[in-house]
């Protein structure tokens, strides 16, 4: 029964991870993603329900993404919900689809993104811990009753920790993955506005400078990496 405990504590506390991981994909990092929609809900005559369930997504272009509704009759729904949420996107309708353009990152939204990345992630772990904390109350209340010897107290306590720590850890590295998205296309901007400042741009590689004024591109070479910025 104690290790069946510990199982079951095991599942939920995974559950958690996965919300956890679910919660950081609706966070924008520079392409457009159905996973950005995941938590979002729309009035469907009147019920409150999932965007994913009523439509289908498509990414015709790396910040563009249509949203297709299989009922056409609530497309008006669909972008108001997509309008209203904290997505930063001003949906439009041609009666079919709902398309919507992400707006280009800014330095100070990516500093927002981060800090909701951390809250999102200290979310997760409170469930997590939670789930410890009523699980040991279990253990404390059977050894209590006797059910349990002290020495089964101590070991399934030194388990359930294990098993605590495991899970989040793993929320740690994923909010390290996405820090490091974040970081990624933060630093990007930044250099961009070097760049611009001295009108000079990346070209193809690391050597190659040319004018910014001569040369228009989305593909700009920053530490390695080919980011989507628009050069303007």
């Amino acid at each position: 029964m104690t290790d069946d405990a510990i199982k079951e504590a095991g599942r939920k506390m995974e559950a958690s991870v996965d919300h956890t991981r679910e919660e950081f994909a609706t966070i924008r990092t520079g392409r457009a993603n159905p996973k950005m929609f995941d938590t979002l809900m729309v009035e469907y005559y009147g019920t409150p329900t999932p965007l994913q369930q009523l439509a289908t997504f498509q990414v015709p272009e790396a910040r563009t993404i249509l949203i297709a509704p299989f009922d056409k009759g609530c497309i008006n729904e669909v972008e108001k919900a997509v309008r209203d949420s904290d997505l930063g996107v001003n949906p439009s309708s041609d009666g079919n689809v709902v398309r919507c353009v992400l707006p280009q990152l800014t330095e100070e939204r990516c500093k927002e993104y981060t800090k909701m990345a951390k809250a999102k992630a200290e979310e997760g772990r409170i469930a997590v811990r939670a789930i410890r904390r009523s699980t040991n109350d279990l253990f404390k209340k059977q050894e209590k009753e006797k059910e349990i010897s002290e020495d089964d107290l101590a070991r399934l306590e030194k388990e359930l920790d294990q098993v605590t720590k495991r899970h989040v850890e793993q929320i740690d590295s994923l909010l390290k993955v996405k820090e490091q998205e974040l970081l990624e296309i933060l630093l990007g901007l930044q250099h961009l506005h070097f760049l611009r400042r001295f009108h000079l741009v990346y070209v193809q590689g690391p050597h190659l400078l040319l004018p910014l004024p001569q040369y228009r591109s989305r593909g700009v070479l920053l530490t390695g990496t080919l980011q989507e910025l628009e050069i303007s």
